[in-house]
C-alpha cells in the first residue's frame, strides 16, 4: 500500500471521528425540551432573569427585569414569576424612583396566576422594587415520566410575563411604561418559554 493510500485513509477517519465527536458535544451540553424550550431544575434552584431599560432620559433611566425563581421541598418542587423595577442614574448608581405601579403573572400552557402587583408613590426604595406571584407547584412523582420537559402547552411550560401597563416615574419626573416601545415580547416583558421540572 503507498504512502499517499495510507495518508488518505488515516484523514478519511479523523475527519470522521471529529464529525462523530462534534455531533456528540453539540447534543450532549444541551438542556433543553420539547420544541427546544430550556429546561430549569428545580432542585438546582434555577432562575431566569431578563432585564430591559425602559427608558434614559434626564440622567436618570429606568428598567424593568422578569424573573423566574424555583424551589424545592420534599416531594413537591415550585416555580413563580418576580418582577423587579428601579431607576438608576447613568454611572449605574440605583437611586429612589419617585413612583412605581407594577404588575406579573406567571404563565403556564395550562393556565396561570392571578396578576400581582405592588406600587410605590414617593416612598421607594433606593434599590429594586419586588413584585411575585404565588407559587405554581408540582410533585416530583408526577414529573418522573419524563412529562415535565416533553409537553409543550401543558402547566410544565411556563413563562413570567410584565405587564406592558408597568409605570416608572424617573426622580425628574419623567414618566416611562414597559409597553412604550421598551418590550420584548408584545406589549409586555418576558423571561420567554422555558420548562419546569424537579
Amino acid at each position: 500500500m503507498s504512502k499517499r493510500r495510507i495518508l488518505r485513509g488515516a484523514l478519511t477517519v479523523l475527519i470522521a471521528a471529529a464529525g462523530v465527536l462534534s455531533a456528540t458535544a453539540g447534543t450532549a451540553n444541551a438542556d433543553n425540551g420539547a420544541d427546544g424550550f430550556p429546561i430549569l431544575h428545580a432542585v438546582k434552584g434555577d432562575q431566569v432573569h431578563k432585564c430591559n431599560v425602559v427608558g434614559p432620559a434626564n440622567n436618570y433611566e429606568a428598567v424593568v427585569c422578569i424573573d423566574l425563581v424555583t424551589s424545592i421541598s420534599g416531594g413537591v418542587y415550585h416555580v413563580s414569576a418576580r418582577e423587579e423595577a428601579m431607576c438608576e442614574s447613568y454611572t449605574n448608581q440605583l437611586v429612589a424612583c419617585d413612583k412605581i405601579n407594577d404588575s406579573t403573572t406567571l404563565e403556564t400552557g395550562a393556565g396561570a396566576t392571578s396578576t400581582y402587583g405592588t406600587s410605590c408613590n414617593g416612598d421607594c426604595p433606593a434599590g429594586r422594587l419586588y413584585d411575585s406571584t404565588r407559587t405554581w407547584d408540582y410533585t416530583v412523582a408526577g414529573a418522573a415520566y419524563g412529562s415535565c420537559s416533553n409537553r409543550v402547552n401543558t402547566s410544565y411550560q411556563v413563562w413570567g410575563v410584565g405587564w406592558g401597563d408597568t409605570e416608572i416615574v424617573s426622580p425628574t419626573g419623567v414618566v416611562f411604561h414597559v409597553s412604550d416601545g421598551y418590550a420584548n415580547d408584545g406589549a409586555n416583558m418576558s423571561t420567554g418559554h422555558y420548562f419546569i421540572c424537579p
